[in-house]
């Protein structure tokens, strides 16, 4: 690349730097206004909770949870893709590098952001941290995700230093940009020892985020394959996942840098040999994928053991066909046959296969979420139903996208300036000046937007909000979001019998509490007594006494319950009895654990209920363990895992550290070494002219 190439490439890469024209404006504008509406579409939720949304106990994860696995996965493409290309060493990487390592950050940011919409309470996010259990996949979930992120954030600014030093030192922008500038450039100077650190850095963090990003994609398959529902009980589900985040990341990143070029101009260097060697990936890893897709239903079909038999056939001519075979042509074969056909027109056929490819696989992701619900032939959308909330927020998330990258884009060059010097082999040129370009039919031209323009494309997106609102929410629901109304929600709660009775006289009420019922409207009343049995080891006899009028009742139907904390308070059955001559009835009861314990007692009559009571006790005896399992070879898997994971996990964080921190002092350092000469010079002239 000649001097007068390099200079169009370094103008070109720096154009959109903190120079944004009114088309900027108008799409962020619009942008923006989705974002809002999803913030809105937020709102409602956490003030009126999930019941707003579609999931039920059936399909208990919905578009949060499918969100949530496709962007994670988007974010994989863009690191894998420049990842590769480093260690690689291909020279055509330097004007798609940067593109693909912002929308790996931006489309991590928003996956992550998914997953806390799903938590549903935000007071409660910190529980993942405060009660968070070694063994449980969704632990290291959010601590997989968590090291991704950090990982991803360093991937992305260890090739910024030499580009934003070079910026400030040129273009001298003042302000707030100016600080942050000098921030992330660490004093660089360009000097050989400063280059040294940074490649190291890079070098690092390339070969750390690829084994980053399949941990994260095999941890989030985990959570489903470790169940024993039908559909996700696969030991394949790991590779799956992970070549279906690849593929779509992929996908992804040639639609960024297909639209990146379009807006900034950059055709001259983003050129369709690009868009070639990205379309080799991406048939590639879809040919893969076709292939690890196929081995799993082949051998599922095969055996056609249930419930997984019946899964297969929804998808292959049941109620799913309609979107599995739509996904499998739409999203996999057709996209290979658009880009391999030898026909003009490269970068349309490799945008039409990636839309195709990114729209398959979140249906694929949809599938997958809602199938808890395949009980019964229904169609996707009767098992799951999204509601405007739902479908409110996923809109922001997605225009979230878009945005965040031209805000990205607006603050750092959309090209990486040092690395295309590197690969050129000029790098030894240290500062190049930064001129503005040429006029030229992009995103940031013409000239800067005033404060006018801003206030302009501010009224815009307010009356978006409001005209969205109103047709999604209502205007009261807009009101109650704008201004943040309170809403006060009457709670109450019932036993079975709207009362409880009076113990009968000289009955002994439970020890521990002191349970008797207390008065109702039931035609009857009940007492309850616990007491040890004749051989502890038999544990306790529940015993209550139905009378009317202080008269006993015989032949009454009695259930003795007890009250536990399973997913929720619920009762559970002890025994029931039929009353004698005397009213009484009893039961032997052995608890499983020491300590309080309560207890309901139930009577009826065919079927309406004429007593009821309530009791508790505290238990010095409990029934030993029924089952001891067999000792397994990997019994302390469960516990040692979690181990060997943590120790890991603190040697790529020991990495990241040295890769980051390491790198900037030793460009710091670097600095401090490169001005110390001319200081000193500086110094000596000084004392010569005093001398004189």
């Amino acid at each position: 690349m000649d001097a007068r190439t390099l200079r169009t490439y370094t103008e070109r890469a720096t154009a959109n730097v903190g120079r944004v024209g009114p088309l900027w404006w108008l799409i962020a504008t619009v942008l923006l206004a989705f974002v809002a509406f999803g913030v809105y579409a937020l709102s409602v939720q956490i003030r009126q909770g999930h019941s707003v949304t579609g999931v039920s106990h059936s399909v208990f994860w919905g578009f949060y949870v499918v969100n949530f696995v496709f962007f994670i996965g988007i974010s994989y493409g863009g690191a894998i893709t420049s990842a590769i290309l480093r260690l690689t060493n291909a020279k055509w990487r330097a004007p798609i590098s940067r593109i693909a390592e912002g929308t790996a950050l931006v489309t991590l940011l928003i996956g992550a952001a998914s997953v806390l919409i799903d938590v549903g309470r935000p007071d409660r996010i910190p529980f993942l941290f405060m009660y968070a259990r070694p063994g449980s996949p969704i632990t290291w979930d959010w601590i997989a995700i968590t090291t991704y992120l950090v990982g991803t954030v360093i991937f992305f600014l260890l090739p910024l230093i030499p580009d934003v030093a070079t910026y400030r030192e040129t273009a001298q922008p003042t302000g707030p940009r100016g600080r942050l500038y000098g921030l992330l450039s660490f004093g660089w100077r360009g000097t050989p020892a400063q280059e040294k650190a940074l490649l190291r850095g890079i070098g690092i963090m390339a070969i750390l985020i690829i084994p980053l990003a399949v941990s994260v994609h095999s941890v989030l398959a985990w959570l489903f394959a470790l169940t024993v529902q039908a559909g996700w009980h696969s030991t394949l589900f790991a590779p799956l996942f992970v070549l279906a985040a690849m593929l779509s990341g992929v996908a992804t990143v040639i639609l960024v840098i297909a639209a990146a070029r379009r807006a900034y101009a950059l055709h001259e260097f983003i050129t369709e040999k690009h868009f070639r060697y990205l379309t080799y990936l991406l048939v590639a890893l879809d040919a893969a994928y076709l292939y690890f897709m196929f081995s799993e239903y082949l051998t599922e079909g095969y055996m056609q053991e249930e419930p997984m038999g019946h899964v297969l056939q929804l998808f292959f001519s049941g109620a799913y066909a309609s979107w599995f075979w739509p996904f499998v042509i739409g999203g996999l074969i057709l996209p290979i046959v658009l880009v391999t056909i030898p026909a003009p027109a490269l970068v349309a056929r490799s945008v039409a296969a990636s839309i195709l490819v990114v729209a398959g696989m979140w249906v694929k992701r949809f599938l997958i979420v809602i199938l808890p619900g395949v009980a019964q032939p229904l169609m996707p959308w009767e098992v799951y139903k999204p509601t405007w909330v739902e479908l409110g927020i996923t809109l922001g998330l997605l225009a979230a996208i878009p945005l965040g990258l031209m805000i990205l884009f607006a603050l750092f060059p959309v090209m990486s300036v040092h690395e295309m010097e590197e690969v050129e082999g000029v790098s030894g040129r240290s500062i190049l000046p930064v001129r503005r370009p040429v006029e030229v039919e992009t995103l940031v031209a013409p000239g800067r937007s005033g404060w006018l323009p801003r206030l302009g494309g501010a009224g815009v997106a307010l009356a978006l909000v409001a005209a969205v609102a109103i047709v999604g929410g209502g205007p009261a629901k807009l009101a109650q979001g704008l201004v943040g109304t309170r809403v006060s929600l009457q709670t109450s709660s019932s036993t079975h019998a709207e009362g409880a009775h009076a113990a009968a006289p000289g009955m002994p009420e439970a020890p521990g509490t002191g349970a008797a019922a207390t008065g109702g409207a039931m035609p009857m009343a009940a007492a309850i007594t616990v007491e040890p049995s004749d051989d502890m080891t038999r544990g306790y006899v529940l015993q209550t006494r139905i009378t009317k009028d202080t008269k006993p009742v015989p032949q009454v139907d009695v259930r003795f319950y007890e009250v536990v904390d399973l997913l929720g308070s619920r009762e559970m059955l002890i025994g029931s009895r039929i009353t004698d001559a005397g009213g009484q009835a009893s039961v032997v009861y052995l608890p499983a654990e020491l300590g309080h314990h309560d207890l309901v007692i139930r009577a009826a009559q065919g079927e309406q209920t004429v007593a009821e009571t309530r009791g508790a006790f505290d238990a010095a005896v409990a029934a030993p363990l029924a089952y001891t399992p067999e000792r397994l070879p990997l019994e302390r898997f469960s516990v040692d895992l979690p181990l060997i994971a943590g120790g890991v996990l603190l040697i790529v964080w020991a990495l990241f550290a040295f890769a980051f921190v390491g790198t900037a002092r030793m460009v710091a350092s670097g600095a401090r070494e490169a001005t110390a000469p001319a200081r000193a010079s500086r110094g000596v002239a000084g004392q010569a002219r005093l001398e004189k």
